[in-house]
């Protein structure tokens, strides 16, 4: 689901290749070949095709907001490295730092696939494709290359982007949502554990309180714009209702209105076209 909202929300042209979970389907060995974990999504995608960081910058600036001819300047590369050396300090190197390469001329994106949502028999990992699959690199990934949904790299916002992805991935989706899953739903393979249940509800109502101040005071998590925070707190958020949690208020008014977006009902029609959503009704 949260690829398929990331793709939808930037607008990209893809390849959709449905596969259930806990169907066997991901223990082939083609499937296998690009994911050992034997687990979805699986994102496939041609490396070569990027924007410039000009066109990054420009779809990320604050609303109302003029660019300035420097404002996509990286640190000179010999003082950022003084500036943060161990001591002591190490030769320094006077490569320039990493930079988002410039886009392709029309000809050359003419040639390049569609990303694919991988769930049959493809290619390993080439020098000219990427093969990523979890959910969170996934949508990074695709805001990074197509300009939208992530902070600039090096921003402050970026950090405050990385400390809402870890908190809801780590405190709202794998300790207690997805403990809750595993006991619940597949207890059959994974065990009953009544105080795993238990311990996961109570913390998940716990955790949820760290964001309902943003929920309350902005439309966004991160920034003034929508972005792949929102998209992975808004999955997690439709999960515990569907495990009958009572969300307060500021959570609520959230989660309705991200899901009136155009990309987010784009997405729910391809997820739901998947046999992974026969499979798994809370598949991320």
């Amino acid at each position: 689901m949260r690829a398929h909202w990331a793709l939808a929300e930037l607008g990209v042209v893809y390849q959709q290749k449905p596969i259930g979970s806990r169907t066997g389907e991901t223990q082939d060995a083609a499937f296998r070949a690009l994911n050992p974990k034997e687990k979805i999504p699986v994102l496939v995608d041609d490396a070569t095709a990027t924007r410039s960081p000009r066109d990054f910058a420009l779809r990320n600036r604050p609303a109302g907001t003029e660019l300035d001819d420097d404002a996509t300047a990286t640190p000179p590369p010999r003082d950022f490295a003084l500036r943060n050396r161990p001591v002591p300090p190490p030769p320094v190197s006077a490569s320039p730092l990493p930079h988002r390469p410039s886009a392709p001329d029309a000809a050359t994106a003419s040639r390049s696939p569609p990303p694919a949502i991988f769930a049959g028999a493809q290619s390993p990992e080439s020098g000219d494709s990427i093969v990523l699959t979890e959910s969170a690199a996934i949508v990074t990934y695709l805001g990074d290359k197509f300009g939208g949904l992530t902070p600039v790299p090096g921003s402050i916002e970026r950090a405050r982007y990385y400390e809402w992805m870890s908190y809801i991935l780590m405190e709202l989706d794998a300790h207690t949502l997805y403990v809750m899953r595993k006991h619940g739903d597949l207890k059959h393979l994974y065990g009953e554990a009544p105080a795993a249940l238990s311990a996961a509800r109570a913390g998940f109502e716990k955790q949820i309180r760290w964001a309902l101040p943003r929920m309350e005071s902005a439309p966004f998590l991160v920034s003034d714009e929508f972005g792949a925070a929102d998209i992975l707190m808004t999955t997690c958020l439709d999960w515990a209702v569907a495990y009958g949690f009572e969300l307060a208020e500021p959570a609520l008014a959230y989660r309705a209105r991200h899901r009136h977006r155009p990309a987010f009902r784009a997405a729910l029609a391809a997820n739901a076209a998947s046999p992974a959503t026969k499979a798994n009704r809370h598949d991320r």
